[in-house]
């Protein structure tokens, strides 16, 4: 009897249907949706594609960040990236060291430099919602124009100028550039950013570093360097 009553109780509560697959399918799918949506605003970590020239290239859109575990020494970094409606902005960390290496609100087609030491972690970090790329070049000829000193180099925009021969002073012409920016690259082994004089008998003059090998320009226009031989030219 008590056997009975129990199983008669049990059977008079309402049974519970299982969940429908539909039901479930659309929960999933929901799920999905939101992951998709979080992920596009996460930093992502693009394949590299190497070349034959010894050139690494990384391509992504959106947050970015890019390990250079494999290079060594100095390199140049080619930066290019669509409009979008956030700033791009692009930096370069190794340990301690931060370094701003753009920040945009149009269309970017940029060179910078960087030193890579292997024995420590450098990593690029990219900002904004732009389609972007990034092309690490080795300083060798293959990759830039050369100038043999003495000589005058005539650039257009943005350009990476390779020299050959003793030197001391560059003088520039930066003509119609409404913005003019120049890194040199030296025995020190550090990117240095050139002081160009803009006014007096020395306009457009900077001493360059110790055994430059590499200059960096950064120009809205038409530009052009004169490197002479070195001399005891005063300079101010």
């Amino acid at each position: 009897m008590k056997i009975f009553q129990i199983m008669n109780q049990s059977s008079s509560q309402p049974l519970r249907k299982p969940r429908s697959i539909k039901t479930s399918l659309l929960l999933f799918l929901s799920l999905m949706i939101v992951l998709t949506g979080c992920r596009s605003n996460l930093e992502t970590a693009p394949t590299p594609e190497a070349t034959q020239d010894g050139q690494i290239s990384f391509s992504g859109e959106g947050p970015g960040k890019i390990q250079l575990s494999t290079w060594d020494g100095p390199a140049v970094l080619h930066l290019t990236a669509l409009d979008g409606s956030a700033p791009f902005h692009v930096v370069a960390t190794s340990g301690l060291d931060f370094h701003d290496l753009i920040e945009s609100e149009s269309s970017v087609d940029e060179y910078r430099g960087i030193i890579v030491d292997s024995s420590s972690k450098m990593e690029i970090r990219i900002e904004g919602d732009r389609t972007w790329k990034v092309e690490v070049l080795p300083v060798q000829t293959a990759s830039f124009d050369v100038l043999q000193v003495p000589g005058t180099y005539s650039g257009q925009g943005n350009r990476v100028i390779l020299l050959e021969g003793k030197h001391s002073v560059a003088t520039f012409d930066t003509g119609s550039s409404t913005k003019f920016d120049a890194w040199a690259l030296g025995e020190s082994q550090k990117w240095e950013h050139l002081k160009i004089t803009s006014k007096g008998d020395y306009k457009g003059k900077s001493v360059l570093p110790n055994q430059t090998r590499v200059i960096i320009v950064s120009a809205s226009g038409p530009w052009s360097v004169l490197i002479p031989e070195p001399c005891c030219e005063k300079l101010w």
